[in-house]
C-alpha cells in the first residue's frame, strides 16, 4: 500500500494502492473486485490517473498505474 489512514478509532481505513503491470487489479472491472477479494469488506474511493481524479464506477477498468483509493 502506498498509503494507509484510520478512521474512527481504527475501525475504517483509507486505502491507497498502485496498479502495477501484470497485478490483480489490473483489467478488472470495479463491480468484479469482490471476486478476488472475497473476506474484505470494501470500497474504491476515488482513482486517480496520469494525476487525474476519475469517477469509479462498476464498469469502470482499473489500468497499469492507476492509484486506487479503498475505504476499509
Amino acid at each position: 500500500a502506498l498509503q494507509v489512514l484510520d478512521f474512527a478509532d481504527g475501525k475504517v481505513q483509507l486505502v491507497a494502492v498502485k496498479a502495477y503491470h501484470g497485478g490483480p487489479l489490473v483489467g478488472q472491472e470495479l463491480r468484479y473486485l469482490r471476486q478476488h477479494m472475497p473476506n474484505v469488506d470494501t470500497r474504491v474511493a476515488a482513482i486517480f490517473r496520469r494525476d487525474r481524479p476519475i469517477l469509479p464506477e462498476g464498469s469502470t477498468v482499473i489500468e497499469v498505474d492507476d492509484e486506487v483509493f479503498f475505504i476499509a
